[in-house]
């Protein structure tokens, strides 16, 4: 490809956060991403107790909020999390409000975090997904079901940085098997795992990392 096609890109791992008092995952976090020229955004998704997506890391909601709330988020309604208060004066945002402000704007990735999160995202895409927009998950599962119900919307499969498996530790050495059963076109995954012969052989078959 051109030099301009092959320079790293820098996408802001749950917003640009970390300073000034801005919280990971929030409205603030991806404003000030977009201000820092970041060339994209990731964001991570939950579905609350009541199947609304909510952008949120963590799967309990100790970790953000002020309260140290020892609840899990999908026993939560989501009601009751957007008035939940997180550090820094904070408040979770919906995935539809962060597609409303976002979309178009910048580019997207949006990570999954459950398998039954995948329709309820979905929904609130077009067929296309829109302007710049990528889901990603660590579950085979839910990249192959979102290629299922949508498969205009690029899809990449994440293995993870620190197998806990040997499965794993194959999955993340030579991706080629999960890779063809997600139909995912892009791979993430740890610089450690980033070998040249695995990235040219991904490359012939379409797949970038």
């Amino acid at each position: 490809g051109t030099i301009k096609e092959m320079m790293m890109k820098l996408w802001a791992h749950r917003g640009s956060h970390g300073h000034d008092g801005i919280l990971e995952n929030t409205i603030a976090a991806f404003e000030r991403a977009v201000l820092d020229g970041a060339d994209g955004i990731e964001l991570d998704v939950h579905l609350s107790a009541d199947g609304i997506p909510m952008v949120f890391h963590d799967e309990s909601l100790e970790r953000l909020t002020v309260l140290n709330d020892p609840r899990k988020i999908d026993h939560v309604d989501a009601d009751e999390l957007l008035g939940l208060d997180l550090i820094g004066g904070s408040r979770m945002p919906l995935l539809a409000d962060v597609l409303r402000v976002f979309r178009g704007r910048i580019p997207l990735n949006i990570e999954i975090k459950d398998d039954d999160g995948v329709d309820a995202v979905l929904e609130l895409l077009e067929d296309d997904g829109g302007p710049n927009v990528l889901l990603s998950s660590f579950s085979a599962g839910a990249i192959q079901h979102a290629f299922q119900r949508a498969p205009g919307i690029p899809r990449a499969w994440i293995s993870g940085d620190l197998p806990t498996s040997p499965l794993e530790e194959a999955d993340s050495k030579w991706p080629f098997s999960r890779l063809a059963q997600t139909q995912a076109q892009r791979w993430h995954t740890s610089a450690h795992f980033c070998k040249p012969m695995t990235i040219g052989l991904l490359a012939n078959r379409g797949i970038t990392t």
